[in-house]
């Protein structure tokens, strides 16, 4: 069995040349996709194994990814990933791999090296957040190149049907750190612009007494939350288990969006009499 895994990886260098991507002394990014070095497979709804994508590498239709963004749409299928890298610096290299969605349902990277050693790391939000490899609200993961060294990359992806992409960017520690602390700046305005209008028109509503102000105030609230939750933010510092909660919190504030928006609508819709006479006369004016 060992034999064969290793003739298997063997023929996998020998078929994803192109698929591998090389860190060279003189041009280190700071950030880089490597999309357009990495293959994809779709295997559905089937669960299937390391050893048994190793085993069949040359058997299995991967297709190249190109673009800057391997869009996957809202899905529930299951995907592997295949990729390499390479350190042709005399230096150990370490880089951050941003994979899928923060809010993506599992998934697994595997590095295995010119010795055959797996290291194995994991994330995802149907994991507990303290079981993240890397702890973080992104689905990242952590890269370690010593000087010439390669190492081939597997990651299983799975999904429960909500939109997903895959950035595949890799990202330096210094580039890592600047990139989160401006996006912490982002969205705090994002999410404090959010509360100051759901808190003035909560406001409105108990001054005037009108249900449109309050429909809005929750409607706000609800895209606040699926935000939050779509940031993968719900999952790091709420519902850090893997509840039934917090394996759905997306989707129940997004039903909760759509829930008040109709409530706005409707509400506006009775409350409105100068539109309502209005339409009355709109098929006057097809006609005519």
């Amino acid at each position: 069995m060992r034999i064969l895994f290793t003739l298997s990886l063997l023929l996998l260098c020998l078929l994803k040349a192109k698929a591998q991507y090389q860190f060279r002394e003189d041009n280190l990014p700071e950030e880089l996709s490597i999309l357009n070095h990495a293959q994809i497979l779709n295997t559905g709804s089937k669960t299937v194994a390391l050893n048994e994508i190793v085993s069949n590498i040359g058997k299995l239709p991967f297709k190249k990814l190109s673009g800057k963004l391997g869009n996957l749409g809202f899905t529930s299928c299951n995907y592997w990933l295949i990729f390499q890298l390479k350190n042709t610096t005399k230096t150990p290299l370490t880089y951050y791999l941003q994979i899928a969605e923060p809010s993506t349902n599992q998934v697994n990277l595997y590095l295995i090296d010119a010795h055959n050693k797996i290291e194995s790391q994991k994330s995802g939000d149907d994991l507990p957040f303290s079981s993240r490899s890397v702890k973080s609200r992104q689905t990242i993961f952590k890269i370690v190149l010593e000087p010439g060294e390669t190492k081939k990359a597997f990651a299983d992806i799975r999904n429960d049907g909500q939109e997903n992409s895959l950035p595949l960017l890799l990202i330096s520690q210094q580039s890592l750190l600047e990139r989160t602390a401006g996006e912490y700046l982002i969205m705090g305005i994002f999410y404090g612009i959010l509360t100051v209008i759901a808190t003035t028109y909560f406001f409105f509503y108990l001054a005037m007494k009108e249900l449109s102000f309050l429909y809005y105030a929750l409607y706000v609230v609800s895209v606040g939350l699926c935000q939050f939750a779509l940031d993968g933010f719900y999952h790091q510092y709420i519902g850090t288990g893997n509840s039934w909660l917090s394996l759905h919190a997306v989707i129940i504030s997004g039903i909760l969006c759509s829930f008040f928006s109709q409530d706005i609508v409707r509400n506006f819709w009775r409350s409105s009499e100068k539109i309502k006479e209005s339409i009355k006369f709109l098929p006057l004016f097809i006609f005519h």
